[in-house]
């Protein structure tokens, strides 16, 4: 189906099996959509790790795809969506440390138990690296979601929004929606000296907080000026980069966070009956959006 209205906006999913991205008018219509597997690697029993820059390249292909059919210069605003707690190192250039942690990778049992939470969480992942992979830990500028790799792609700003930092147990008070200082010493290991502080983390950020255009050299001809931020709606948040300066663009995005604030509740009471937990909602928007 080809866009010949303005006003458009751009949704990207980082699954935790793939990478989708479809682009929705200001009815929350689907006007395209591509998608692009991107299995995760599990190199031992209970390990599940990717690679940050598989999620880039496809990123970039499922735009090309997109623009087979759609004039890509009449998207407004652009939402970045993506699994967590997932652990993105990468140092002061933007470049990826080591192979991202995914949030269904189990290896941080142990901590998560000496910290009193679950391994899907930040806090046992953060301690586990700091005990066993201190050098890629100390190599890192900053701890990244995969939809926040995406954005520091996109816009070079690193930022968190409070939902996904909610994820960062024991690290984040949900309430005071901001990092937990004292509790950065339970992620720190005293044998190798290893650990974070909250500035490691990125800043927490609401709507919406800087201006960027989106770099012609990142391959996805894309060249929108965007704001990277979030939108909260229906309490669900989600990473945005958004707009021209009128008011399309807002509504736009309003319908996405609507959509995928939907989806994120049926996609979680379905994993819930099935015992599961995580984040890989791509699917289910489309459904709710052809709904």
């Amino acid at each position: 189906m080809s866009a010949s209205a303005k006003g458009v906006v751009l949704g990207i999913d980082v699954g935790t099996t793939g990478v989708r991205a479809a682009v929705f008018t200001e009815a929350g219509v689907v006007v395209a959509d591509a998608s692009i597997s991107c299995p995760h690697d599990a190199p031992r029993p209970g390990w599940a790790e990717a690679d940050p820059e598989a999620w880039w390249r496809s990123v970039i292909r499922v735009l090309g795809e997109l623009a087979r059919t759609t004039k890509l210069a009449d998207v407004v605003g652009v939402a970045v969506a993506g699994q967590a707690p997932t652990v993105v190192l990468v140092d002061d250039a933007g470049a990826v440390v080591r192979p991202a942690i995914l949030w269904l990778d189990t290896r941080a049992d142990a901590e998560a138990k000496e910290l009193g939470t679950e391994a899907y969480y930040l806090g046992p992942k953060l301690l586990w690296l700091a005990r066993h992979d201190p050098k890629a830990l100390a190599r890192a500028k900053w701890m990244l979601q995969s939809h926040a790799f995406v954005g520091l792609r996109m816009t070079g700003e690193v930022a968190v929004d409070p939902s996904t930092a909610a994820l960062a147990l024991p690290l984040f008070d949900l309430g005071a929606l901001d990092w937990v200082h004292t509790a950065f010493t339970r992620v720190h290991d005293t044998a190798t000296g290893a650990g974070i502080t909250p500035a490691d983390l990125t800043r927490i950020f609401e709507p919406f907080f800087s201006r960027k255009r989106l770099a012609d050299s990142s391959g996805s001809g894309l060249g929108l000026a965007i704001v990277h931020g979030v939108v909260k709606e229906h309490g669900g948040y989600i990473d945005v980069v958004s707009d021209l300066g009128h008011g399309t663009p807002v509504r736009a995005l309003l319908c996405w966070a609507n959509l995928n604030a939907a989806a994120r509740e049926r996609e979680q009471e379905e994993r819930l009956a099935a015992g599961q937990s995580g984040c890989d909602v791509a699917g289910a928007i489309e459904e709710e959006a052809d709904g």
